[in-house]
């Protein structure tokens, strides 16, 4: 029987990665121990070409709708197939979907493909457009996928983009009323709350990355990771990592590798002296 006296920290890895394009979040994941595959929704891998010229053991798929005569896509229904085998053999050291936020969209364009022709009331100016049908299967398919990661004997990386967004927190009354009561914010999915609200808690790691420009030419794009929530900003850590890190022109996954083996030295220490670790 396993006992959580027996789990380390430093174990298998599973993280959703948040942050706008650029902020490095599939750079990250280039970092990470391979073999790496790769479901890239975003259509966006290009960038691991000029941070990891040498590795040859990434390798992925762009996810669209269908299939098309380029080797490297797959299809919705393909990409489902493909990652509900991994839970039956998987030879990968790490496997991500990059981004959940394209995900998001893929998937209610695909469950948009099944209505008919003649359901002319979901249609607006002749194109058609998502109802709650869509948005439930969006969130049957996401779960599914989660449900089939938590168990996979990989590291597992999910990035997503905060997308703006608003939705109403009061319901009836007059238009003004109605709009007054709007509340501006930002959500992983592209379509609805419900999902965004479900997945981070299938992750103990939630991490937000944030890209600056420096003010000095010739000076690198500053970057960092944050790890607990500030603001606006939704992050958490179980491990006690700092509240932030920089990753500028450095690999993601080495320095996380240090910060856990700081933090595993000094859970070790409290448990020879029966005492805690200070969170």
């Amino acid at each position: 029987m396993p006992f959580i006296h027996n789990k380390r920290l430093d174990g298998r890895f599973m993280g959703l990665f948040v942050g706008t394009n650029g902020s490095g979040k599939t750079v990250a994941i280039g970092s990470m121990p391979g073999p790496i595959l790769i479901f890239d929704f975003d259509g966006r891998v290009d960038p691991l070409i000029n941070f990891y010229p040498k590795r040859k053991d990434i390798e992925y798929y762009t996810v669209g709708l269908a299939e098309n005569t380029r080797r490297d896509v797959i299809g919705f229904m393909e990409f489902c197939k493909k990652f509900e085998e991994l839970q039956d053999r998987c030879d990968y050291g790490t496997v991500a979907i990059d981004s959940y936020t394209m995900y998001s969209v893929v998937a209610v364009l695909h469950q948009m493909g099944y209505r008919e022709e003649k359901d002319l009331k979901r249609t607006k100016g002749g194109l058609p457009i998502p109802d709650w049908d869509e948005y439930k299967g969006e969130t049957g398919v996401a779960v599914q996928v989660m449900e089939t990661a938590k168990i996979l004997p990989a590291h597992f990386i999910m990035t997503a983009h905060p997308v703006a967004s608003a939705k109403a927190t009061k319901q009836g009354g007059s238009t003004n009323e109605v709009l007054a009561s709007m509340v501006k914010g930002s959500s992983i999915s592209t379509y609805g709350w419900k999902t965004a609200s479900i997945l981070p808690n299938y992750f103990n790691e939630m991490y937000y990355f944030e890209s600056n420009a420096s003010t000095q030419v010739g000076q690198p794009v500053r970057r960092t990771v944050q790890t607990v929530s500030a603001g606006e900003i939704v992050a958490k850590t179980a491990m006690g990592l700092p509240p932030t890190f920089e990753i500028t022109d450095r690999p993601f996954w080495p320095i996380l590798q240090a910060l856990m083996a700081k933090r595993l030295g000094e859970i070790e220490e409290a448990r020879k002296e029966g005492g805690v670790v200070s969170t």
